[in-house]
């Protein structure tokens, strides 16, 4: 690993403590390990970087790390991994730490190779031992593998019967998140704004008093734009809420995203509300979006 490289991904070290020639020879020897384990095995390893998607396609990942091989054979994998510690093992393989999540068991028939040589960050702590900002980055060649998946949506629509005075009998949601994407008085409310955005639902299922629905995609909301320039080219324009007030907003709609674009409430240029009473007709016939 040229030194250069190794001393750009250390700044956090480098703010407390001094790198000496220890942290590199540990780095150095680290990655020579990994490397003779690489070419040695030409199956998944501990280290090795996985892409996936967890909860049933909802959540994919695209930098998971195999943790450990149990005994039987199948493989932990940290879906979302912080920089793991890593230590030589017996056997010269890596044992490792892992902290970050969720986590799952995998057979390691799972897994198709996607890149022979890709590389993964590991860490260990340096000269200074276990202290704040003492732990030493280094990277390694490792294979990349894929679970392969069927990609779902995590975004769903919740329809109740007979809601409270409070409540808006329907609702688009995102799983795990907080608050509602969308809400709407009617069906047809929600077929019409489906249809501006290109997008569908279907019943997933149905409750005495309650029905849910699963979207054909998920919505990134995107940083407040301040300008029409800052507006990727191919979005088509929409009234929606941006700062409790109904503006002239944009969104495009991707192969499984639909892209919100909002003016920030600073930029007067571009952030222009509708007046109260056009904001309640608007409201009341379209819903909150």
């Amino acid at each position: 690993m040229e030194r250069e490289r190794f001393i750009s991904i250390n700044g956090r070290f480098l703010s407390s403590h001094v790198l000496k020639e220890t942290d590199f020879e540990m780095a150095e020897n680290y990655i020579a390990a990994i490397e003779h384990n690489h070419e040695r095995c030409k199956t998944p390893q501990a280290g090795d970087v996985v892409e996936g998607a967890y909860y049933d396609g909802k959540f994919p990942y695209s930098n998971g790390i195999i943790e450990k091989i149990h005994e039987d054979g199948s493989l932990s994998i940290c879906y979302q991994p912080y920089i793991p510690f890593i230590w030589l093992k017996k056997d010269g393989f890596i044992g490792m730490s892992v902290s970050g999540g969720p986590f799952g068991n995998h057979k390691a028939e799972e897994l198709v190779l996607v890149e022979e040589n890709d590389e993964a960050m590991f860490c260990d702590w340096g000269n200074c031992g276990a202290c704040k900002d003492g732990a030493v980055n280094f990277i390694a060649p490792v294979r990349r593998w894929r679970i392969p998946y069927e990609w779902r949506s995590k975004t769903y629509v919740g329809v109740i019967d007979e809601p409270n005075e409070r409540q808006y009998p329907i609702s688009v949601k995102e799983l795990g998140g907080f608050g509602n994407i969308a809400s709407f008085w009617t069906m047809e409310q929600l077929d019409r704004f489906c249809k501006t955005l290109g997008i569908s639902y279907t019943l997933m299922q149905e409750r005495p008093g309650y029905r849910e629905y699963s979207m054909s995609h998920n919505f990134r909301e995107t940083k407040g734009f301040w300008k029409l320039e800052d507006v990727p080219a191919g979005c088509t324009p929409i009234k929606l809420l941006s700062n409790g007030s109904v503006v002239d907003g944009y969104f495009r709609t991707t192969e499984h995203e639909v892209e919100i674009y909002r003016p920030n409430p600073n930029a007067k240029a571009v952030y222009k509300p509708l007046s109260i009473e056009e904001h309640i007709t608007f409201q009341r016939e379209n819903g909150i979006y």
